[in-house]
C-alpha cells in the first residue's frame, strides 16, 4: 500500500501524491508592487464577464455589474463581451462549421450586429472587409435567390 510523505497509508498512489499535494505549504501572498493594478481577476473584484452555456446553442453572460444578457450564438456573447471590455474599436467574430459562414461584429462599444449568415468563404471575407474598411459601415442588404445565388449592396456572390 502507498503511503504518503507523513506516513499515512492509502489505497492508491495517486491518493498519497494528492495527500502530498494538499499537504504542501501555500505560499505566502506577496504584496502589491507599485504601479501594480489594484485587483486580481480571479478574486471577484475589478471589472469582469462570465459566459454560461445552456446546452442549446444560446448562452447569457453575467457582468459585475449585474447585467445579465441573454445570446442567441456564441459569436453575439463573444462581441457583448468585446464591447463592455475591448477598449473600443471593431471587433469581429467569424464561424465556419464546415457547412454555414456565420459573422457577429460590434463597433466602439455599440451593440452587436449579427448573425450575418454568408454562403461561401468568399461573401464572408467580403463581409469583413466591408466592416473594417474606412467608411464602410459593414451593413450589406443580402438576399438570396432559391438557386442558392446571392447578391448584396456591395456585389454577387
Amino acid at each position: 500500500m502507498p503511503t504518503d510523505k507523513k506516513g499515512k497509508f492509502h489505497l492508491g498512489t495517486q491518493r498519497a501524491h494528492a495527500a502530498d499535494r494538499e499537504a504542501a505549504p501555500k505560499a505566502a501572498k506577496e504584496p502589491p508592487t507599485e504601479g501594480a493594478p489594484e485587483h486580481n481577476m480571479n478574486d471577484g473584484e475589478g471589472a469582469h464577464t462570465s459566459l454560461h452555456e445552456h446546452g442549446d446553442g444560446t448562452y447569457h453572460t453575467e457582468g459585475h455589474d449585474g447585467e445579465r444578457v441573454e445570446h442567441p450564438h456564441i459569436g453575439h456573447a463573444l462581441m457583448h463581451m468585446a464591447a463592455k471590455h475591448g477598449g473600443g474599436g471593431t471587433h469581429m467574430h467569424a464561424h465556419h462549421d464546415g457547412v454555414s459562414h456565420v459573422t457577429h461584429h460590434v463597433r466602439d462599444g455599440g451593440e452587436v450586429e449579427g448573425p450575418h449568415e454568408h454562403p461561401d468563404a468568399e461573401a464572408m471575407k467580403e463581409h469583413m472587409g466591408s466592416v473594417f474598411e474606412d467608411g464602410g459601415d459593414g451593413h450589406h442588404e443580402m438576399a438570396m435567390d432559391r438557386g442558392g445565388k446571392g447578391t448584396c449592396a456591395s456585389g454577387s456572390w
